[in-house]
């Protein structure tokens, strides 16, 4: 679990399993684990940050969209 804050401001936390170790193996690159957090954004620019949280996972991409 890491913390969530936009823009200053605490959004909660982004939960997401571990992946345990280093993913270098075909097969552990294929598990896709996803998470979804809906957060509120301003106009313009944000800024994001995620938190280091327990454990150790790797994050891959984060993806943005209006609802």
């Amino acid at each position: 679990m890491s913390t969530l804050t936009v823009n200053g401001q605490s959004q909660g936390s982004a939960t997401y399993q571990p992946t345990g170790a280093w993913l270098g193996t075909a097969a552990q690159d294929q598990v896709e684990k996803l998470t979804t957090v809906p957060v509120t954004l301003n106009g313009g620019v944000n800024h994001v940050v995620l938190g280091k949280g327990t454990g150790y996972a790797e994050l891959d991409f984060v993806t943005l969209w209006a609802s």
